[in-house]
């Protein structure tokens, strides 16, 4: 039995013993020779003996499937999935599945706030500033923002936007949220607002996306929807890039109409050279950018043993946790 591993020696944060872990279950690893994700013809050549996968951002399209014929399960090393084709899985019975580590939740949430305070702080300006040999106290107590009695708006609120409504509590913000599925726990547990998404982009000083993508999120905050928000908002992404507009967004920012935008996540990642947000250099202030890195050492290695254990059980015969597409276990692979 074979598994495809796409982070041994790239990513720190994944464990480099999972190939140990692996070989213990009785499964070889296929290592992934490339600097980063493989291309859909590298990927389907990297398969072409697989029997399990842990998929990164790498795209599973059922083109690569049927040039893997021994694959039986991809295991999401993530909660998002828009990069697996689950329905032409399921088509070809083999399961998917993601890594719902309670760890990813507490790191993502972590990451987000870090983003939020990073810029209501005003700390990457303040700091440039004095290494340029400034001393403005008095211009940047102007430009700071006090957190309490600010209201965070979530899109969306599964286990990582239910983390990050509680850190929000912690520093005394409303909340409100937005989401296909009511919150009646954490409305009672932390007093959370259900809102309509007209009122959540118009009453947000922060808004913060958790939501996956879908046909239905893509593109969600668009022109229309960044018209609706507050000019001193703050835009905060940390979920997947496509659901922002990011044409749309760069013209938000460049005309005032946002205050601000912090993205770890983007519609193409890596960016390249037609992306409106590559080598911007000191153009756009009021964005922060990290590159998809919103958990750390800790969450990482969490959740590729989680991905890999489900890769074991799954091609030991079982049925593996998290499991995405259980119509498939009818026609599963053999």
């Amino acid at each position: 039995m074979k598994c495809f591993l796409p982070f041994t020696g790239q990513d720190p944060r994944f464990s480099r013993d999972v190939a140990a872990y692996l070989a213990s279950r009785g499964v070889e690893s296929i290592l992934n020779p490339e600097r980063g994700a493989p291309t859909e013809e590298q990927l389907a050549h990297l398969l072409r003996d697989a029997d399990g996968a842990l998929a990164g951002t790498e795209r599973y399209t059922g083109q690569v499937m049927d040039s893997a014929p021994r694959l039986k399960i991809i295991s999401r090393v993530g909660v998002g999935y828009d990069s697996v084709d689950v329905k032409a899985a399921t088509e070809r019975g083999v399961l998917v599945t993601i890594a719902a580590v309670p760890e990813l939740a507490e790191g993502m949430a972590e990451h987000t706030f870090a983003l939020i305070l990073t810029f209501m702080k005003q700390i990457p300006y303040m700091d440039a500033d004095l290494r340029s040999g400034n001393w403005r106290p008095y211009h940047w107590g102007g430009e700071v923002r006090d957190l309490y009695g600010l209201t965070l708006g979530l899109l969306g609120v599964g286990r990582i936007g239910g983390e990050v409504a509680k850190r929000a509590r912690a520093f005394r913000m409303r909340v409100i949220y937005y989401d296909i599925v009511r919150r009646e726990d954490l409305e009672q547990s932390l007093g959370m607002e259900p809102v309509t998404l007209d009122d959540l982009l118009a009453e947000s000083d922060v808004l913060s996306i958790h939501s996956p993508l879908t046909p239905q999120t893509k593109n969600l905050i668009n022109e229309n929807a960044l018209a609706k928000m507050k000019k001193s908002a703050l835009l905060v992404n940390t979920a997947r890039g496509a659901i922002v507009d990011e044409t749309a967004l760069m013209k938000a920012l460049m005309e005032g109409r946002l205050a601000g935008a912090c993205l770890d996540t983007f519609s193409e990642e890596p960016l390249s050279a037609s992306h409106p947000f590559y080598s911007l250099k000191d153009r756009l202030p009021n964005l922060i950018m990290t590159p998809h890195t919103g958990y750390g050492v800790r969450t990482g290695s969490a959740m590729v043993h989680q991905a890999a254990k489900q890769v074991a059980d799954t091609l030991e015969g079982g049925v593996p946790e998290n499991l995405l597409n259980p119509e498939a276990l009818a026609r599963r692979r053999v």
